[in-house]
Formats: structure tokens, sequence, C-alpha cells
């Protein structure tokens, strides 16, 4: 993505390098990999927390962004609760957004969700696909596929994503989510966000809204903000 800079949120997203929780619904699940990471520079990390839901849902996510335009997850404690920041940023610690994408560029990463193998193969589809979403029309948007292909039946169709196609804007983040599950399709979009100065500042925030979330939340909105930064230098 450009060198896209994005929240988080996601992206997936959320994004994990140890343990973390990478439940959606109801509940946090539980996530792990065996790598990721970016050595050789610095980077920015942000933690997001849900400050409003409508369903009442908590949680926070740790966002790293590199001098290389790199955006993963970072290493480190992932926890939500009936919130659906889970599944718009969480990914594993890998990137969410890679250094200087092309189109047709690709990477796979090997994980479990709540002790389900599971392999997520991405791909970048676009670098100016447009999007219109209730905060306006944006260009240039950066699309990447995520395909999630499970090593067993992970059984809740709910919990369990097949596909998530995240859309992202330089210097605004993650604008729009379609996420594909085995019994339905939700699509979460950005509706207002209030950024100044550097992307991942604190008390940076964006607002999204959810068509459907699960089976019983018609239009949930949630807003993640910026709550706190470390630098590796």
């Amino acid at each position: 993505m450009r060198v896209l800079k994005i929240l988080l949120l996601l992206a997936s997203t959320i994004v994990l390098l140890t343990a973390c929780g990478a439940g959606g619904g109801g509940g946090g699940g539980g996530g792990d990999d065996s790598g990721g990471g970016n050595s050789g520079t610095t980077w920015t990390e942000a933690t997001l927390t849900v400050t409003d839901s409508s369903i009442n849902g908590d949680g926070n996510v740790a966002i790293r962004s590199y001098s290389n335009g790199e955006l993963e997850g970072a290493p480190g404690t992932f926890s939500t609760n009936n919130s659906g920041l889970s599944i718009l940023l969480y990914n594993f610690a890998h990137p969410l957004v890679p250094a200087s994408p092309e189109v047709n560029d690709s990477w796979t990463i090997t994980a479990s969700l709540d002790n389900v193998p599971l392999t997520i193969n991405a791909t970048v589809q676009s670098l100016s696909a447009t999007v219109t979403t209730q905060a306006g029309t944006f260009g240039n948007c950066l699309q990447i596929v995520y395909n999630y292909n499970y090593g067993s039946n992970p059984g809740n169709g709910l919990q369990f994503p097949q596909q998530i196609v995240r859309y992202f804007v330089e210097n605004v983040g993650l604008v729009k989510a379609i996420i594909t599950k085995a019994t339905q399709t939700e699509t979460a979009e950005l509706i207002s966000y209030s950024i100044s100065g550097n992307f991942l500042a604190l008390s940076n925030n964006w607002t999204y809204q959810w068509d459907v979330y699960w089976w019983w939340y018609d239009g949930l909105t949630e807003t993640f903000t910026v709550t706190a930064i470390q630098n590796s230098n």
C-alpha cells in the first residue's frame, strides 16, 4: 500500500507474534503463529482501544508501523470482547500492509485460531480502487484480499472468516472491509475519522459501521482511538 499506513483500523486484522486473542463477536478467541516481525527498521506502535460501541464492546489491539512502510499487528497481547475490532485488524503479526506493495504481491501467514490450524493467503489486488463510504469517496485505495484456509472444520460459521477484503487509504487507514463467513457476508465501512499530525498520533480515532454483525446486530457502530504510543528508538 504506497507506503500505506493504517491503523489498523485495518486491518486485519488486527496482529500477533506470541499468543493473542483473535475472537470476533461474542468474545475473544485465541490465535498464535510461529513468527513475523520486521527486523532492521524502526517502528511506531499504536494501541487502538474501543472507546465507543453500540453493543458495549471493548478491547484493544496494537498496530505497528515500520519506517519502510509496512504495517502489521504488534507482538504481544490482543484482547477484545464483543467487538468488531478483531475482525477488522487482526492479522497475526505478519504484514497487514506490505512495504512498497505492487499488484499481485502475495504472502502466506501460518497460524491457528481458537486452536484450529489456519493458513491465510494474502494478495494485493489493486493500488487504485475507488471506495465510497459514509466518510466520503476515496480513490487510489489499496485493496488486499485475505483468504482463510482451516486445517480442520472450525465449526461456528459466524466466528471464523473465510475471506476478508480490506481497503486502505494512505494517511487515513482502513476505509472498508468485506468479511465473508460460511453463513453470511458482513461489510464494515468508515463513517467518520479524526486525524491530527501523524497517522498513528495519540487521540486519532476512526468510527466504523457494520451493515450486519453476527446475525443479530444491524448497524453496529464502533469507535477506535489511539490511546498509547511507543517508539523503537
